[in-house]
């Protein structure tokens, strides 16, 4: 299936989220 653009926006930022959180933890 092919994503929407602002599903795959949501998907990078959640993602983009999580690396930042373990960076800073």
């Amino acid at each position: 299936g092919s994503l929407s653009v602002d599903e795959f926006v949501a998907m990078v930022c959640k993602e983009v989220e999580d690396k930042v959180n373990v960076i800073q933890n």
